[in-house]
């Protein structure tokens, strides 16, 4: 675990530095768009006095970007200065309750009747937009309706895709409080002693697994229906173990239990590169979040600009008359 901080310390560095840097291309890209287009009014002979920085949408537009980019400096510093696992717990557990929620309790028709409500009004709008010959609204509002009609499953996939993402970061340590339990404990009782202490996200796929083995013990399909919906291969590998461990008892637990563990270590390397895939991914979008506003304050600048180069362009035909 203290590698793993060292390690991601080393990268929250890395990634600070990189956003640092691009803030100040940023600042150094947009002042310098703006003094090359303000330096073009001696390009012309024009009577009225052009300057680009006393236009109010340029002191507007300006001052938002110099406070957004202070935004994400002062973002990226705290992502350097904070645990990371610690930020990152505390940042999930509210989102994986509510889509743990919404998987294991989801009812397809009433979300679906949800959805088409929520998508009756961009309907309307839609069918007024046709009736009235405003075909390209119509066209914008299509793919808004359909959208909407469609949204429960939309949220429904993205709520499972995160369910499965907290499942394989929970399961290692899980399985490995197992291998601790079965040193004195058979099966069933390792499983039920671990339940108080399991993950959240875990705890209603444990109650069913322990509902299965009240019922049939004996079975594969007992263990191997663990987490199975959300497809992850090593879960199947180690409720394998399990089943033949409660099978055998005693004699071969050893070498069962040494696959348990093997099994487990795999899982603890998928699950470290997940996160620090996430860890990576939420470094970049800070990173790139000074471009955006780079290339948004650019197209605002070029697009005042124009508008004063034609000004100054009328001036001039103006004066020629």
């Amino acid at each position: 675990m203290e590698a793993q901080r060292l390690s991601a310390s080393g990268r929250e560095e890395k990634s600070h530095t990189d956003n640092i840097i691009s803030v100040i291309v940023s600042v150094i890209l947009c002042a310098t768009a703006l003094y090359v287009l303000d330096s073009m009014k001696d390009l012309f002979v024009v009577k009225t006095d052009f300057n680009i920085f006393g236009v109010g949408i340029i002191q507007v537009s300006s001052l938002v970007f110099l406070l957004f980019l202070l935004w994400v400096f002062v973002k990226s510093s705290r992502n350097l200065t904070n645990d990371w696992l610690a930020t990152e717990k505390v940042e999930k557990e509210q989102e994986i309750r509510s889509s743990c929620e919404m998987v294991y309790h989801y009812n397809e028709k009433k979300e679906k009747r949800k959805s088409m409500l929520w998508a009756l009004p961009a309907a309307g709008m839609m069918l007024a937009a046709v009736l009235a010959g405003k075909l390209i609204l119509a066209g914008i509002l299509f793919p808004v309706t359909l959208f909407l009609a469609m949204q429960h499953k939309v949220g429904y996939q993205i709520a499972k895709r995160d369910v499965k993402e907290a499942v394989y970061l929970a399961l290692p340590g899980w399985f490995m409080e197992l291998a601790l339990l079965l040193q004195n404990n058979n099966v069933q009782v390792s499983i039920e002693k671990s339940k108080n202490s399991a993950p959240p996200v875990l705890r209603y796929e444990i109650e069913c697994l322990e509902e299965r083995l009240k019922k049939t013990p004996e079975k594969l399909s007992a263990y191997t229906e663990f987490c199975k919906e959300f497809d992850v291969p090593e879960a199947q590998n180690c409720m394998k173990m399990l089943h033949a461990v409660a099978e055998m008892g005693t004699g071969d637990a050893v070498t069962q239990m040494n696959h348990l563990i093997m099994h487990v270590n795999e899982m603890q390397n998928r699950a470290e590169e997940i996160r620090n895939g996430k860890i990576a991914f939420r470094q970049k979008m800070i990173f790139s979040y000074p471009v955006i506003a780079a290339t948004v304050k650019l197209l605002i600048d070029l697009t005042v600009g124009m508008i004063m180069m034609f000004h100054m362009l009328g001036s001039m035909g103006g004066a020629v008359q």
